[in-house]
């Protein structure tokens, strides 16, 4: 078994990745925002959410990817992709709500039916467990040995919700991705090979946040360029991880 082959069985051992959420699921994912919005940073006000769930007008056309850990099966992860509306277009995406005004003319040229939005990225406080991970378990995962990389797999969670994203967007035949992203994620992401260009300046939201979009068809050569075992991972079907989607 290869490197590349061993981290995705390994990951496989700890993690699920679901794309398919009905709505038991959708409400974990749900007290799992709340947590970490409401809680953890206090990006949004509690006292919005008397039920412990934060949702928004959004998550009625959204698709979502949920890290779960098998031996809890505990929701420690989840993202969204949210679709324009059909009758309204891309504008109707949250990022034209955040976004300065110089940025929407690049993004309002990206294909409306076929563009979505990466939103809600949510990591339980649970799977954070160094100074610098307080945000994103995974942060400080580059420039490991082989062994530390093993013993650290666990709070590795950014992976698996790739896996889902990428999954979710061969499917629905998505081209465009859009997100605005705190800068430590963007950071993240690109040492994980994934390219998104910045459209236009930083943000005031949830912190500071930068708006940006990727091309899916050029992501794949460049994270299998930039870590062949990230890949693998992010790829794998989640059963056998000698198996890739369709791309």
């Amino acid at each position: 078994m290869s490197s590349m082959e061993f981290l995705a069985q390994l990951f496989d051992d700890h993690f699920e990745v679901v794309t398919g959420v009905g709505p038991d699921l959708a409400e974990k994912v749900y007290c799992l925002r709340y947590l970490v919005y409401c809680v953890e940073h206090s990006w949004l006000d509690p006292a919005e959410y008397p039920e412990g769930q934060e949702r928004d007008e959004f998550d009625a056309r959204a698709l979502y990817t949920v890290l779960i850990h098998r031996r809890t099966g505990d929701v420690v992860g989840a993202v969204r992709l949210v679709l324009p509306d059909r009758d309204v277009g891309i504008t109707s995406l949250p990022i034209f709500g955040i976004a300065s005004e110089e940025s929407w003319p690049l993004l309002g040229g990206l294909p409306a039916q076929t563009t979505a939005e990466i939103s809600r990225y949510a990591v339980s406080k649970t799977f954070r467990k160094r100074i610098g991970e307080e945000a994103y378990a995974d942060i400080n995962y580059f420039g490991l040995s082989a062994p530390d990389m093993e013993r650290r797999l666990m709070p590795h969670v950014t992976l698996g919700l790739l896996r889902g994203i990428a999954k979710l967007s061969v499917e629905h035949g998505f081209s465009h991705l859009v997100a605005v992203m705190e800068p430590a994620l963007l950071r993240l992401v690109s040492r994980l090979g994934l390219r998104f260009e910045p459209v236009g300046p930083m943000v005031a939201w949830h912190g500071t946040r930068q708006p940006c979009f990727a091309i899916i068809s050029e992501q794949h050569h460049l994270v299998r360029e930039a870590n062949a075992d990230f890949y693998k991972v992010i790829v794998s079907n989640g059963t056998r991880p000698g198996s890739l989607p369709a791309v």
